[in-house]
């Protein structure tokens, strides 16, 4: 009975799969990187600029911060329905 010889690990084509997606990766995680600080510097630039803009109050419908007005009328209406329930 003749004995295989093991394959040598760089003729094993699923090393090289891992490699490449490693790299493949890796390769994407810089560019988001780069694209990310450009975006920043650019904002950064082109912010001092324009000063007549509107401000951003929201994104995609939703609130970027909470209103201190609203959010003391719904902690009221929290402890007004709670006492109405327990009568």
């Amino acid at each position: 009975m003749a004995q295989e010889k093991p394959l040598p690990w760089y003729k094993a084509p699923i090393v090289w799969l891992g490699v490449f997606l490693t790299l493949l990766v890796l390769a994407g995680c810089i560019h988001m990187i780069m694209v990310g600080h450009q975006a920043s510097t650019r904002k950064a630039s082109t912010s001092s600029s324009k000063k007549d803009e509107k401000a951003l109050t929201h994104i995609l419908g939703m609130p970027l911060s909470r209103d201190a007005s609203n959010h003391d009328n719904t902690a009221e209406d929290n402890s007004t329905s709670s006492s109405a329930t327990e009568e």
